[in-house]
């Protein structure tokens, strides 16, 4: 298995199951198949579960048979690559294989064993990926799991091995240790006797973990700890959840969030040494403490769980809010304790039980508001209803009208019911309106930030993962011309052969209206009679201070004049050892991408891209695609031919009527020739140019879109990920590529 995945997450924290069985178990109620391996992962990947440890019961083949699914795919790919050629029918069954290994590569999987210890107690051991399988073979054989024992649960053979002396012995292993369902059968708190062997065990230095399925449980056990001295530790201890997935329910998986430096079994061990700050029931912590503000706010009601008992209750007290004028009803939480326990309905349900609620209360007048959210919390979801009254009505459940007073929910007594009428009582309604709108208003504001920060992260992670830095990839030069003689001509068609360019406007990569052209303006002179010009040779791309650039791709020898004279321009050469993994035209298409302009005003505001600070530390992606066979270097290349021609028909129609307004060089070459044989009949010279204009600059925003999306599917980037590129083009009056017919 691949020890070391790529972290790309909005947070740090990752979705983790570390109790996962396989057909390994005879308790496994799926299929006994290759296939349910596969499915075993495809269901974590689509729950988006970044870290797994298969556990099967005192046996390790579970996870030594999906290392033989692995090996023997990859090997199937290689031998299909070779034959696909000749046979390129077999592309479906390579696309299929290549997508399974992929679940290989976005998932870490770890070994591990669910171990039963005498006197029948559950333990959860993960090692690490690089231990000797053979290792943990002779644990469990020492153990007293012999080969036809392996797999089986509730055996008569008891363990050699009490609680006590399993953690020790898979300590020295180098295993993370977790006591499994603590809290149900052959669980450490449900099982095992009060007295002195099971504070031994709590207490045990070898114990990194605890696994519980009820939040109560959980609550519970670390009171334990915190009152009684003979359960008191030395370290800390991890609570988690864990799924104990037999092949069942799917949605009912229990995924338990760490933060993970690297997607590696180290970064998973080190959160057991610092679990307050590394492991959270909530892919967010930010979530979690939200909610704790809102459970501790003195007009908000919580409801540990949901039943057909407390429904009564909970309508009553949604009564009570709605009569006070407003607040928060949150089912799922344990104020007392300031703990998340959720409930075990499934997201519709959760929005089904909001529903009922609010159609139990009855009014009088205008009805009443409700903004609700449903936050998952494990394998449980929490409800928050923000409720907010009308001035008028009383609100009425089952014809009764409540009150919340004193923390107490109470049925309304005539003189409340009168009281809530009176003109007081209607101002101090619209008062609280308005604090309940700005509460909203903010909370919303905070929950829209802390989203887009994490989108924006992620973005940046992506990139950081699947780049090298420009500096490493290209010689990097100062322009040394300056502008040495005012009378040379600039470019404006497409007909120009001379090798002496002149760049003479600081644009942007895109401007407000249009892409920028890639190829570099220059004139029919030769720069040979100019001695105090500088020749240069080869490939390059001239870099502009606002983040513009062309490349020029001739073999002969050329000079260039910079005629903005405020800041230099820069000159990059790609070095020889890189020449092979891009070309001039791949990397001007990447320098002119979205993603990278993004990128680029993070490392500085103002985009000036001839700060060497700036331009050696823009990343580069790693794609085949940079390559000269690649997509983008065609699509470049193409936009160039583009541009020739674009050029050279302005200047045509520039010839045939002297009177006509040519565009500015700028406009002119934003974007790239279009290829029409011929535009029709038109009259006028001036519709004759805004047509051709529009229809050139229409294919090139056409390409423009296939680079970005190359770039998007190479980085993985999600539907948020790319709202937040086209968000940022928008408020800085960037043009960016958008498909036309």
């Amino acid at each position: 298995m691949n020890n070391v995945i790529n972290l790309n997450t909005q947070s740090g924290f990752v979705g983790v199951d570390l109790h996962v069985h396989t057909p390994e178990s005879n308790c496994y109620k799926g299929k006994k198949c290759e296939e349910e391996f596969i499915k075993i992962l495809e269901t974590y990947h689509t729950k988006k579960v970044r870290v797994i440890a298969i556990t099967d019961h005192n046996t390790i083949d579970g996870y030594r048979r999906l290392l033989q699914i692995k090996e023997d795919k990859l090997n199937e790919l290689k031998y299909l690559k070779k034959h696909v050629d000749k046979a390129p029918e077999l592309q479906e069954e390579i696309n299929k294989i290549e997508q399974i290994l992929e679940l290989f590569t976005d998932i870490l999987i770890l070994p591990g064993v669910e171990f039963e210890a005498s006197p029948g107690i559950h333990l959860l051991f993960v090692f690490d990926p690089e231990i000797e399988i053979k290792n943990i073979e002779r644990f469990l054989e020492d153990a007293g799991y012999t080969t036809d024992l392996q797999g089986k649960e509730n055996i008569d053979r008891i363990s050699r091995y009490d609680v006590l002396q399993a953690l020790e012995k898979a300590e020295l292993l180098g295993a993370i240790t977790i006591a499994a369902h603590s809290d149900s059968k052959k669980g450490i708190y449900n099982d095992l006797q009060k007295g002195t062997y099971r504070a031994q065990v709590f207490s045990s230095d070898y114990l990194m973990g605890i696994s519980y399925n009820n939040p109560d449980n959980e609550v519970k056990m670390k009171l334990i700890y915190d009152n009684s001295k003979e359960y008191r530790r030395n370290k800390p201890i991890a609570f988690i959840q864990s799924s104990d997935y037999h092949g069942e329910d799917n949605n009912r998986l229990s995924i338990t969030y760490f933060k993970m430096e690297k997607l590696d079994f180290k970064s998973l061990y080190n959160t057991f040494l610092t679990p307050l700050e590394s492991i959270s029931p909530t892919h967010d912590p930010a979530v979690r403490n939200l909610i704790v503000r809102i459970i501790n706010d003195p007009r908000s009601i919580s409801f540990k769980d949901f039943t057909e008992e407390n429904f009564l209750d909970i309508c009553k007290a949604t009564c009570a809010v709605l009569n006070n004028g407003y607040g928060s009803i949150v089912i799922g939480t344990d104020k007392e304790n300031q703990s998340l326990t959720g409930i075990l309905k499934e997201r519709k349900e959760c929005f089904e039980i909001i529903d009922n609620i609010c159609k139990e209360i009855s009014y009088n007048s205008h009805g009443f508001r409700v903004a609700s959210n449903i936050y998952p919390a494990g394998n449980r979801n929490i409800i928050i209803m923000h409720l907010n009254g009308d001035k008028n009505p009383i609100y009425c459940y089952k014809n009764n009208a409540y009150i919340y007073k004193d923390n107490k929910i109470m049925q309304a007594t005539p003189e409340d019911i009168m009281n809530i009428g009176q003109d007081k009582i209607i101002d101090r309604f619209t008062k609280f309106n308005d604090v309940l709108s700005q509460k909203i208003s903010r909370l919303s504001k905070e929950l829209d930030q802390l989203k887009k920060s994490r989108t924006e992260f992620s973005i940046f992670n992506k990139i950081e993962n699947n780049s090298i830095k420009l500096g490493e990839i290209c010689n990097i030069d100062i322009v040394s011309n300056r502008d040495v003689d005012n009378n040379y001509r600039i470019a404006r068609n497409g007909k120009d052969t001379g090798n002496l360019y002149i760049v003479s406007d600081n644009s942007s990569p895109h401007l407000p209206y249009a892409y920028l052209r890639c190829t570099c303006p220059r004139t029919n002179e030769y720069d040979l009679q100019h001695d105090e010009l500088i020749d240069y040779s080869g490939q390059a791309i001239i870099v502009l201070p606002n983040g513009g650039c062309y490349f020029i791709d001739s073999d002969e020898k050329w000079s260039i004049i910079d005629k903005i004279l405020d800041k230099p321009i820069l000159l990059l050469r790609i070095k020889e050892s890189y020449k092979k993994r891009y070309t001039v035209q791949s990397l001007t298409g990447w320098l002119k991408s979205a993603i990278l302009i993004w990128y680029a005003q993070l490392l500085d505001e103002e985009l000036n891209f001839v700060k060497l600070e700036v331009i050696k530390n823009l990343p580069v992606i790693i794609s085949k695609k940079m390559n000269k066979e690649g997509r983008i270097h065609d699509i470049i290349k193409n936009i160039a031919v583009k541009e020739v021609k674009f050029l050279s028909f302005m200047d045509n129609l520039a010839n045939n009527n002297t009177e006509i307004n040519i565009i500015e060089e700028v406009a002119v070459s934003i974007d790239n020739a279009y290829e029409k044989e011929g535009i029709g009949e038109i009259e006028e010279i001036d519709e004759v140019e805004n047509s051709y204009v529009t229809q050139h600059n229409d294919e090139i925003s056409n390409l423009a879109v296939q680079i970005n999306e190359m770039f998007y599917s190479e980085l993985n980037l999600e539907e948020s990920e790319i709202e937040v590129l086209e968000d940022y083009f928008g408020e800085h009056s960037l043009y960016y590529p958008i498909k036309k017919n």
